[in-house]
């Protein structure tokens, strides 16, 4: 019992982590909706996908205002 109330708290913290507050990234189709777009989290995108990883290491990203800068890996 006490191992399963462990997982649920540990879920419980991984979905909060990934709320939309805690996104470092936001995806927009081309037309820019705002309403259409996904937060996401670079680490996440970086680790599943080499498309996104070279993505967020090159230097062509546009942040979102308020944002911080990626910290390069060089």
């Amino acid at each position: 019992m006490e191992t399963q109330t462990n997982k649920v708290l540990f879920l419980k913290g991984f979905v909060k982590l990934l709320k939309e507050l805690q996104a470092d990234v936001l995806l927009k189709a081309c037309d820019g909706d705002e309403k259409a777009a996904i937060c996401a989290h670079m680490i996440i995108l970086s680790a599943r996908s080499e498309v996104f990883n070279k993505f967020f290491e090159s230097d062509n990203l546009r942040l979102r205002p308020g944002w911080k800068q990626p910290l390069s890996q060089s």
